[in-house]
């Protein structure tokens, strides 16, 4: 024998709440010890049979049959009694199965207006997000957090919203743009639609890629003894070779080092222009769908932020503003040098030396792909950020934007391609690492005023 709470959350399954699954048959309603179980047991079997729809701000409760030629149907809403409410209210929600108790907090406040039942169903619908976040298969956890969203709203619960934000950002952050059918996409336009000013949500997307991993695929991809047969090699539009790859020694793949990294940096620079070119663009195209802004209010990503050296930060405001307006061509003849000039300046804070001495006593700086490589940088940046942007940047093999734009060849194709576009958007990334959160400072020079007047 067991209680009501006990067997439902035996019976039912986690993953539905649309139509919600459980074994509901008579052997298992005879594991209750009283008839009042018996009789809630019931009940709960029926509401479970009701098909639900979520639509913009609204649930509808439905029969989950009907049949047509004599108008019967399956059990539905018109069925509940005062009684049966009395019997959901009574329930102890917190013991039963996420699913069930989003639904029954849900009907409380669809049909009985109670007001705390509202509150319950945000909880639970998120919840249930979290619990069933699967970046394949969203549709139910995506449909669950809006409802708790659209409550949140209605009820004017700015707490809550918070709190249903946070969470849907979270699990942005938490794809790091390694989503396949494009969740991440999804999530930031309930962002827009509920907290409007997540241009930060762009950079978020953003996938980086390890070099382990990048090393990994090439490596697995060698094996092959006919593409081990075979190097590559890329081609301007024009049709004349830009690089020509050996092929990995299938024997020895990683004996030459510098061959690896060439294909290292030829299969990133496939995965940036796919990524680029889908839910990246797509973030940019969404922000200028849901949002006007200018470019004064853009200014919380340089102003004050330590990576970006002194005297750029308005230069590279200007390229991040053409740069969400779409005009990504234009962005990276700023973006591309001042890169440059940043990772110069990090390298040269950590002690490294920028420039090398010529033989007539005169000095230059440091190649941009040897700065890159310096020992100094290497320790003190992410060497993973490092390798992708000496691919994106400075190298044949990869997207080779830098040199591109310094001898004037990039065209606008280029210029708006997937690798362009990637390459904005880490950027952003970029940035957003060291943003200063004003708020935080604001709250604590408050709390450092109070403590002098005590």
């Amino acid at each position: 024998m067991m209680d009501i709470y006990e067997l439902l959350v035996d019976i039912i399954k986690k993953d539905g709440y649309k139509t919600i699954r459980g074994d509901f048959s008579d052997s298992n309603k005879e594991r209750l010890q009283t008839q009042s179980e018996k009789d809630i047991f019931e009940l709960i079997k029926n509401i479970c049979s009701m098909s639900v729809k979520y639509e913009k701000d609204v649930v509808i409760f439905d029969p989950a049959m009907i049949w047509y030629d004599d108008g019967t149907r399956s059990y539905g809403p018109q069925d509940l009694r005062d009684e049966d409410y009395d019997k959901l209210e009574n329930l102890d929600i917190e013991k039963l199965p996420t699913v069930l108790a989003a639904r029954i907090a849900d009907l409380l406040w669809i049909y009985r207006k109670k007001y705390k039942m509202a509150e319950k169903a945000i909880e639970l619908y998120r919840r249930i997000f979290v619990e069933q976040f699967d970046s394949n298969r969203w549709t139910k956890c995506v449909e669950a957090i809006k409802r708790s969203l659209v409550l949140s709203a209605k009820l004017n619960k700015q707490e809550l919203l918070k709190k249903d934000c946070e969470c849907i950002y979270e699990k942005i952050c938490e794809l790091n743009g390694d989503d396949p059918l494009y969740l991440s996409i999804s999530l930031i336009d309930i962002l827009y639609e509920f907290k409007g000013e997540e241009i930060l949500m762009i950079a978020q997307c953003v996938q980086l890629y390890e070099k382990e991993d990048l090393k990994k695929r090439v490596l697995e991809e060698s094996v092959d003894p006919i593409s081990s047969l075979f190097g590559m090699g890329y081609k301007d539009e024009k049709g004349r070779t830009i690089i020509d790859i050996p092929a990995l020694d299938i024997n020895d793949p990683t004996g030459n080092i510098e061959v690896l990294e060439l294909h290292m940096h030829s299969v990133a620079k496939l995965i940036e222009e796919i990524s680029g070119n889908t839910y990246l663009k797509w973030s940019i195209e969404l922000l200028n769908k849901n949002h006007k802004y200018e470019k004064n209010d853009l200014k919380f990503l340089v102003e004050d932020n330590p990576i970006i050296p002194v005297g750029r930060a308005n230069i590279i405001l200007s390229a991040i503003y053409y740069g969400l307006k779409g005009d990504i061509y234009l962005a990276l003849h700023i973006l591309a040098p001042q890169t440059e000039n940043m990772f110069r300046t990090i390298a040269e804070y950590a002690d490294g030396t920028i420039t090398t001495l010529k033989d007539d006593g005169s000095s230059e700086k440091k190649l941009l792909s040897k700065v890159f490589d310096m020992p100094e940088l290497i320790e003190c940046y992410d060497n993973d950020i490092l390798f992708l942007l000496k691919g994106l940047l400075n190298e044949k093999a990869g997207a080779n934007i830098r040199n591109e734009i310094a001898h004037g060849i990039m065209g606008e194709r280029n210029g708006n391609s997937g690798c362009s576009i990637y390459f904005f958007c880490l950027f952003l990334k970029i940035l957003s690492f060291t943003l200063v959160d004003k708020e935080h400072e604001a709250d604590e020079d408050i709390a450092e005023t109070e403590e002098i007047k005590k």
